[in-house]
């Protein structure tokens, strides 16, 4: 029986292939590039926020958003007024540009995704998005994973590789065959 850890692990990889192939190939970065657009998104949904909140919501470091929201306020996206309560931080809100551009890009990612589900049904569209929200809920609530120690990460000895499982037919369906050398 196929381990369904297995399948899954390799489909995120195809995935997270595909979606990075994909956005190579599109314009709309060039609107609104994926980092701003979620930014935006989160300021849309939320409401105006500070720096470090909106770092919090995104699970991302403070001075990561801040390069993101000087770029986005040198392009008009996104204004800055000083915090009400706290006069050395500032509040971050969309300009009314950058609500307009947020909803071009998302309307081109909608058109795209419409693209790439043709022929789904409107149910297991529904269940796909069901399904990412809790899987990306549980990313979020997962514990930080303890800093990688390279030694810990031992390669496979030689009886391991002969007592490992061949590769699964999901692999293969979605993995190129190596060629062989003649």
């Amino acid at each position: 029986m196929e381990d369904p850890l297995d399948r899954l692990e390799t489909q995120m990889v195809v995935l997270t292939r595909r979606i990075e192939n994909a956005s190579r190939r599109s314009t709309i970065h060039r609107r609104m590039d994926r980092a701003a657009y979620l930014i935006a998104r989160t300021i849309d949904e939320a409401g105006p926020a500070g720096v470090n909140e909106i770092a919090r919501r995104l699970s991302l470091d403070g001075s990561t958003v801040t390069r993101q929201l000087a770029g986005m306020q040198e392009r008009g996206f996104v204004d800055r007024r000083p915090h009400p309560e706290d006069g050395r931080a500032w509040v971050i809100d969309l300009t009314p540009s950058g609500q307009a551009e947020m909803q071009t890009v998302s309307t081109a990612r909608r058109q795209r995704f419409a693209a790439f589900l043709n022929g789904w049904s409107d149910t297991d569209i529904v269940a796909l998005g069901g399904l990412l929200e809790q899987f990306n809920a549980s990313l979020a609530a997962a514990p930080e994973p303890p800093l990688a120690d390279d030694s810990a990460v031992a390669a496979p000895s030689a009886e391991h590789r002969r007592s490992a499982p061949q590769r699964s037919d999901h692999r293969r369906s979605v993995l190129p065959t190596p060629k062989r050398r003649r």
